[in-house]
């Protein structure tokens, strides 16, 4: 029997969550562009024109017979994939190849491999592809990851046995000193002991549980590997006397969250303290964990708005999970994304006209509506509300404050406002890789680098295969000009992830401040080897070219950004050959052409070393002033 949709969209989405996938973001794009046209029923329409203009923004003009991108990469994608089923993917039951001389991929059921002795738990990594439209990510990230869990939920009786099992995971020190790192861990061992010892509930085994601390596997992975049917995470934040610990509930069926609560007390005896909050919890997470259950198998009158919730954040991730960006302004999103988009919303209105105090599906609004402003500027003004509105119903709600997050960040600049939501985010999400990476991002805008930095690296020293998170060890490492510290980290994921093409830009940039051009040069264009096209490998070697006399190649280089949705990261790169070329004048000009055109990556220019030549000019400060910086 040939794969359903829905198995083939699961088995894509465990490929580019892969170590193997993950860092290799246009090979990412192309897989999933092939996969969903030929889901779509368009395979027919699959050309190597086509590929060349949706996945590597060649312009309208582009002869395949003078540029063989495609088939390059059509080459690379196929050695990919056969080392992606040739060790982490040899359990697979779902196949996608691609066939020699062919862009229309095939899909067939096999038997699976046995798994190897010495990864009996292998971890997925999210995927961290820098593609556009981080919104509905972030989205997807917060509510849980892994939306292809719900194609393989099963029947009712057997989703109210895993409904009474739960995973507790260590909760995370979130304080700025360190030394709660113990309260934390045995405040969640009290709440698995009180759960188990109630009776009702079954809970994972704490041995099981503990592998998964500082980790960033999904809740649907950690629950098919522990045969829950939900998992409870937290943290804890010390502020002088004054503590603050979060704990969230989440569904492993699809990561939906389920509850979540907020705990405020003055930290004066510890172990009282302790004792009171998990009780508090495991009273709360019983009671909703047989509210749910007992709600599924009678079918409660607000199961509906749930269901249509739930449909609607699944509809949201199958139409943007394969073309979402990191970063803001790369090249163009296929036209049936527009309409996932639009039923997402219909469907999280559909939800709230029958309950109205239905917080997930107002915080499934603001994502959907952050993802309609990708093509409709008037859209944005629809998600602060349904941000706003989830949170009045629900405090905690870790979509909704990584939407307002991205609102602030992104489309408002109030990056003081973004670094707290995201820190709320992780209060709740501890384990999440996007929102810690966007935390730091914040943090250094606002000032503060050394603390994000500490919490990335305990982020990496759990999950070595967490490439984004080391991407961004090393662009903090940048901001921080510890630039032979940067240069040696680099290096080290070179030879731990020969294939992942940021770690040759991070190295290029450290080695461009140590006065090494021609090693620097020599990184960036391993990085656009690697990655074709790639827009901070083609800035980085843009600026170098300039620096060393290659003003005519480097405009050239710039110029090709223009095409596709690459317009407003354009005047950022012409004035990274300005200031390369020693022209300040030039520099400030491009720049503020940037602050017109709103280019999200702006307010980076605060902290990048490549600017310092313009960074006391009163223009200069000026925009900085109007980024709220």
């Amino acid at each position: 029997m040939p794969p359903r949709e829905e198995e083939v969209r699961a088995a894509l989405t465990r490929i580019l969550a892969s170590p193997r996938f993950a860092g290799a973001e246009k090979l990412s794009r192309f897989l999933s562009f092939i996969v969903e046209t030929t889901l779509a029923g368009a395979g027919a329409e699959i050309k190597e024109y086509l590929i060349a203009l949706e996945v590597y923004q060649r312009p309208e003009s582009y002869n395949p017979r003078v540029d063989s991108i495609v088939r390059v990469e059509a080459s690379r994608l196929r050695t990919r994939l056969s080392e992606y089923y040739a060790a982490e993917g040899q359990t697979e039951t779902i196949r996608i190849s691609l066939s020699k001389g062919r862009y229309v991929p095939d899909f067939e059921r096999r038997p699976a491999a046995p798994p190897a002795p010495e990864a009996p738990f292998p971890a997925p990594v999210p995927s961290k592809r820098s593609w556009r439209w981080a919104a509905l990510a972030a989205m997807v990230a917060v509510c849980g990851a892994s939306f292809a869990g719900w194609h393989f939920w099963r029947a009712n009786e057997h989703s109210r046995d895993l409904g009474r099992a739960i995973a507790v995971l260590p909760f995370e020190d979130f304080s700025e000193e360190s030394g709660n790192g113990r309260f934390a861990a045995g405040l969640a061992v009290e709440i698995a002991d009180r759960l188990g010892q109630a009776g009702g509930l079954q809970v994972a085994g704490r041995t099981s549980a503990d592998r998964y601390k500082g980790k960033s596997d999904s809740i649907h992975s950690i629950g098919q590997q522990l045969g829950v049917g939900s998992v409870l995470e937290g943290s804890v934040r010390r502020e002088g006397d004054r503590l603050r610990i979060t704990a969230h509930l989440a569904s492993t069926r699809d990561g939906f969250h389920l509850w979540s609560a907020t705990y405020d007390r003055t930290a004066r005896d510890p172990l009282a303290i302790q004792a009171e909050v998990a009780k508090l919890i495991e009273t709360e997470v019983r009671a909703r964990l047989l509210e749910e259950t007992t709600k599924a198998a009678r079918g409660d009158g607000k199961a509906e708005a749930v269901r249509l919730s739930r449909e609607g954040w699944d509809r949201l991730t199958n139409g943007t999970m394969d073309s979402m960006l990191d970063s803001r302004g790369d090249a163009g999103v296929p036209g049936g994304m527009f309409a996932q988009v639009t039923e997402s919303i219909r469907l999280f209105d559909r939800a709230v006209a029958l309950d109205a105090e239905c917080a997930s599906a107002y915080a499934g609004l603001a994502a959907a509506w952050l993802g309609a402003a990708e093509f409709d500027d008037q859209a944005i003004q629809h998600v602060r509300p349904a941000a706003e509105r989830a949170l009045a119903l629900d405090e905690q709600s870790p979509q909704a404050h990584f939407a307002l997050g991205y609102l602030k960040f992104f489309h408002e600049w109030d990056f003081p406002g973004a670094r707290e939501e995201f820190l709320r985010t992780l209060e709740s999400r501890p384990r999440d890789a996007l929102a810690t990476r966007l935390y730091a991002d914040a943090a250094t805008l606002t000032g503060d680098l050394e603390l994000p930095l500490a919490r990335l690296r305990a982020f990496a020293a759990t999950d070595r295969d967490a490439l984004a998170i080391h991407a961004e060890i090393g662009i903090l490492l940048y901001h921080l000009r510890r630039f032979e510290e940067l240069a040696a980290y680099s290096a080290g994921v070179q030879r731990d992830h020969p294939n992942f093409a940021l770690s040759y830009w991070l190295g290029g940039l450290a080695n461009e401040q140590l006065g090494r051009l021609q090693l620097a040069e020599a990184g960036f264009r391993k990085c656009l080897e690697l990655s074709p096209g790639d827009l901070r490998g083609s800035l980085a070697l843009a600026h170098i070219l300039a620096r060393t006399g290659r003003a005519k190649e480097a405009h050239k280089l710039i110029d090709e950004l223009e095409y596709g949705q690459n317009r407003t990261i354009r005047p950022y790169g012409a004035a990274l050959v300005a200031v390369g070329q020693g022209d300040q004048a030039g520099t400030l000009e491009q720049l503020e052409r940037a602050f017109q055109q709103h280019y999200s990556g702006l307010a980076f220019m605060k902290v990048d070393p490549r600017f310092d030549a313009v960074r006391s000019n009163p223009r200069f400060t000026g925009m900085l002033r109007k980024l709220r910086l």
